[in-house]
């Protein structure tokens, strides 16, 4: 099954809110990563905690700053496991920011398949000419040792590149990978970040969903 991921995020959830300066953070953030520039948002004090203050871009990674967490997208993991041995030791921990719950999420294209898939539910549950797809399960699960919520989401849609400076449309499936630790776990140390970061990421590679349905 040949796939093309189209964005992976990975969450840091901070154990208290964020009561320090923004200022602060985003000139560590900048000396560690060696980033010019960063934006601040300019977000009234009594905003949602979750609305980003801080966000940082580069041309193959996004940092967004909240109250209570931190959000990193990329496309790659390499790029993930390299901002995050960066931020881990000198800017987190300086920051004594103690991190809760960690949440990892990947977005996946599958060209193709959708027309086996219409078909096969077509005949499981016996509908007329389905239009769309989208399918979502939610399981508990043991991973490393944590409880985490393991969600697959599948549906239908459309996925726009550019090769050779022409935009190209194609239609086949997305799947989204959400795997997340459950609330009112432990602190997690730097090397407990890594591993399960990993584990997540190994974890986000298996469709069960997809293989279940298609399974004759």
């Amino acid at each position: 099954m040949e796939k093309e991921i189209i964005q992976i995020q990975l969450a840091y959830f901070f154990k208290s809110v964020f009561s320090g300066n923004f200022e602060d953070f985003s000139l560590k953030l900048k000396q560690k990563l060696k980033i010019v520039n960063t934006l601040m948002l300019p977000i009234p004090s009594n905003a949602p905690n979750e609305i980003p203050r801080l966000s940082l871009d580069s041309e193959k990674y996004k940092i967004n700053v909240a109250k209570n967490r931190l959000d990193i997208f990329a496309k790659d993991v390499e790029s993930i496991n390299n901002l995050i041995k960066n931020i881990n030791d000198e800017v987190l921990n300086e920051l004594k920011v103690e991190i809760v719950r960690i949440g990892f999420v990947k977005n996946y294209f599958i060209s193709g398949k959708i027309d086996e898939i219409k078909k096969i539910l077509n005949e499981k549950f016996q509908t007329l000419d389905l239009k769309e797809i989208n399918i979502r399960i939610t399981k508990t699960n043991i991973i490393k040792n944590y409880s985490c919520n393991d969600i697959e989401n599948v549906s239908n849609g459309t996925f726009i590149k550019n090769e050779n400076e022409k935009e190209i449309r194609e239609e086949g499936l997305i799947i989204l990978r959400d795997i997340n630790t459950t609330q009112n776990q432990k602190t997690f140390n730097d090397i407990e970040r890594n591993e399960i970061v990993g584990a997540f990421n190994d974890e986000s590679e298996k469709f069960n969903l997809i293989e279940n349905i298609c399974e004759k």
